[in-house]
């Protein structure tokens, strides 16, 4: 019996220094994890490699506004001045609400869209 005591208190020993190791080792298991969380989410971020440096963009009192310049004369495509052919095609169904069509202007009148 005098044996077994000095292994049994070498064991407690041993367990108390391997519970702290595996204390210290889950928090760094931890940190890790977030660190990667962290990577992760900066790896699906796509906008800030491509975004415009400071010093290159232009103010707003500067930004020209779309579409053509005021007065500019229209463009359309010119009438043809001839028609080869003209195909009529029948209406399935109302463009707005898919509804049968019996008359165009009942349907067209009737509908919300």
């Amino acid at each position: 019996m005098d044996e077994v005591q000095p292994t049994i208190a070498t064991l407690f020993q041993r367990i108390a220094l391997l519970e702290s190791t595996v204390s210290t080792l889950q928090e760094e298991n931890r940190l890790l994890r977030e660190q990667l969380e962290q990577q992760r989410r900066a790896s699906v971020r796509q906008a800030a490699p491509f975004r415009r440096r400071e010093s290159k963009k232009v103010p707003d009192d500067k930004k020209k506004r779309p579409g053509r310049a005021a007065g500019h004369p229209d463009v359309h495509r010119p009438v043809p001045e001839q028609i080869d052919q003209e195909i009529e095609q029948p209406l399935d169904g109302c463009p707005n609400c898919g509804s049968p069509v019996e008359e165009p202007v009942k349907c067209w009148t009737s509908c919300s869209a």
